[in-house]
């Protein structure tokens, strides 16, 4: 029997059996794994309340052989981030960046760079711009991922756009227009890539922007990795909010 101690930050968790879950979590030294959690879905059970998404603990675990399910047998929280769960809109971003890693990170493949810079951006979240955070998060993790996303130079011909351009999920990134191949591909605005470029915790989006800046991931993940970002759904409840300009570029972006 291998018992172990890991640090990690709790994506997900899903029912088990009769009283059980089975907790997805992307640990810092393990990578992605998956532990069961007798009896935390009971009244009195004492892990219920660390199980939680985005919840930052200590777990000690167990695995007979090759059981490529551990067994949950402690836990102790070092960073609640309670500030996520007390706001919804935060509570969007950082299940988008949760979703984000499960997708990219295979199980048990560790990668303590992405652990860290995850780690970063949920405490940049609970205080700063949650868009900007969490969208700065997605494009350095598809890049850590072996994804970059080239958005400040044609993918073409090296040349940093004047004004606005296209952009191509099988060419990784931006087009100019001197370069655009005819294939309808999606137009960016001079804003939208501004935008982009000034990502980080105390950048606040433009009107319009964030839309265009979250339809680019997607469309690349779903062209590179053949998958859908369902987190995105949730966020939609928030659209009024962040698309109140009147953009063309980035109405096109979205398909409207």
């Amino acid at each position: 029997m291998n018992h172990i101690r890991a640090e990690g930050i709790v994506i997900r968790s899903y029912d088990y059996g009769e009283g059980h879950r089975i907790v997805l979590i992307y640990t810092k030294d393990m990578g992605k794994i998956r532990a069961s959690a007798r009896g935390s879905r009971k009244i009195r059970s004492k892990f219920a309340s660390f199980l939680e998404p985005l919840t930052g603990n200590r777990f000690m675990l167990y695995r007979r052989g090759d059981n490529p399910v551990y067994t949950l047998t402690g836990v102790e929280v070092f960073n609640p981030y309670s500030a996520l769960r007390e706001d919804m809109r935060r509570f969007g971003y950082g299940s988008l960046m949760l979703e984000i890693v499960d997708i990219l990170c295979c199980d048990e493949d560790p990668d303590i760079e992405l652990y860290f810079l995850l780690l970063e951006a949920l405490t940049d979240l609970e205080t700063g711009p949650s868009a900007s955070t969490a969208w700065l998060f997605l494009f350095r993790a598809l890049k850590l991922a072996g994804y970059r996303l080239n958005m400040f130079r044609c993918c073409e011909c090296g040349v940093k756009p004047p004004g606005g351009a296209v952009f191509s999920p099988p060419a990784g990134g931006i087009i100019c227009s001197s370069c655009s191949p005819q294939e309808p591909f999606w137009s960016v605005s001079e804003e939208t890539l501004a935008d982009i470029k000034n990502l980080g915790p105390g950048a606040e989006l433009k009107s319009g922007s964030e839309k265009a800046i979250g339809n680019i991931i997607t469309k690349y993940i779903k062209y590179q990795l053949d998958r859908e970002i369902r987190s995105t759904g949730f966020l939609e409840i928030f659209k009024d909010n962040v698309l109140s300009g009147t953009d063309r570029d980035t109405k096109q972006l979205l398909g409207r």
